[in-house]
């Protein structure tokens, strides 16, 4: 199961670039929210998003 996840988030290609179905997919996707938490805190680039992106990846 968690390989779907993986390649349905947006650890491999960006959501905005995304065609419009894989979009909604990536969106609902818990993962994508975790990815792009772990990005902005490996990157020191931490802003409003963290909280949101824990949010949904906890709750």
């Amino acid at each position: 199961m968690p390989m779907p996840l993986f390649f349905s988030s947006s650890a491999l290609y960006p959501i905005e670039i995304m065609p419009g179905w894989s979009k909604l997919i990536a969106t609902i996707n818990p993962m994508s929210y975790l990815v792009d938490g772990l990005r902005n805190l490996l990157t020191h680039s931490a802003g409003t998003h963290l909280l949101l992106d824990w949010a949904c990846c906890w709750l």
